[in-house]
């Protein structure tokens, strides 16, 4: 099955920053990779490939996808069944989309197959603290 789940992420930070706080975040270690001009970062393990990057989607049916610097896309791999595919990748898909809304740093879209909207997340501004005297 070849339908990826995606995190969008809107973030100000240049993609190497960016991949080293979700490296920290995750507990992981991506590599870079580069094909024709493209490059992007790639996490894989025996059930899971990861990639990080700028994308190029253009909005879409109300899925603002210009509004988002990096795209996390998430593919299951070395499945048995599509149940063991789909719950790997959701699975997956929800605890990143989680551990990054807990960061409160990042405006998030999650979406599946690039066509379903499933979760959005906008960080709340800090409120400053006031002092009476």
């Amino acid at each position: 099955m070849s339908q990826s789940m995606d995190i969008f992420v809107d973030a100000d930070e240049p993609i190497t920053t960016f991949v080293l706080e979700l490296e920290s975040l995750l507990d992981v270690k991506f590599q870079l990779r580069t094909r024709e001009g493209e490059i992007w970062y790639e996490y894989d393990s025996s059930k899971l490939v990861l990639t990080v990057g700028e994308h190029e989607f253009e909005n879409d049916g109300g899925l603002n996808f210009e509004d988002y610097r990096y795209n996390i896309a998430l593919w299951p791999i070395n499945y048995k069944t599509e149940a063991e595919w789909h719950k790997t990748r959701n699975d997956a898909a929800y605890r990143i989309f989680q551990q990054l809304k807990a960061v409160q740093k990042y405006h998030l879209l999650l979406v599946d197959d690039v066509q379903v909207r499933l979760a959005e997340f906008s960080p709340q501004p800090a409120v400053p603290v006031t002092t009476t005297t």
